[in-house]
């Protein structure tokens, strides 16, 4: 069965990060969004200018911001999330018990990003690919061989400072 994604939404973050929403508005990948379902495309791309007479053309309903106080409501609301390997971002998704697939940005010093997506990766807590290969990964995306992310422990550093200052 194919995974079906009426509501896919897309995030930058705060960095600078214009090849993925270039790529995400390309032909080839509103082409394969479609074929996933999508029936809305919101996307939040940070300083990016994008003329909105652009999104016209684009075969589904398409919502487009620079940013918000808080995206929690638009990954509460998606099918699936498609964004950058930003940790705030990803711990967001992820608790929120959505689907992620990770587009590192290759832009960014060191590449950090691609460290954090290649392990929670390997963990199948999520997918990832570079901006070249988003059009491959969205067409092969499963949701069913993502694993849940599991819940934070709270109650592990009020432990540790129990036994250091013997309270417990």
């Amino acid at each position: 069965m194919t995974d079906l994604f009426e509501e896919i939404f897309v995030t930058v973050g705060t960095t600078k990060f214009d090849e993925l929403v270039k790529k995400i508005l390309s032909d080839e990948c509103v082409q394969i969004l479609r074929r996933k379902g999508c029936k809305r495309l919101v996307i939040q791309a940070g300083s990016l200018l994008v003329n909105n007479n652009l999104l016209t053309d684009i075969p589904v309903e398409c919502e487009i911001f620079s940013y918000e106080p808080s995206i929690i409501d638009r990954i509460r609301r998606a099918d699936l999330v498609i964004g950058h390997s930003g940790a705030g971002t990803v711990l967001d998704v992820l608790r929120a018990g959505k689907p992620l697939l990770i587009v590192t940005n290759e832009s960014l010093m060191n590449n950090h990003q691609e460290e954090l997506a290649n392990k929670l990766k390997e963990e199948n807590y999520l997918s990832s690919c570079s901006v070249k290969d988003l059009p491959q990964a969205i067409e092969s995306f499963d949701r069913g061989q993502l694993k849940p992310f599991p819940p934070p422990k709270l109650d592990i550093f009020p432990k540790f400072l129990d036994s250091i200052f013997n309270f417990s």
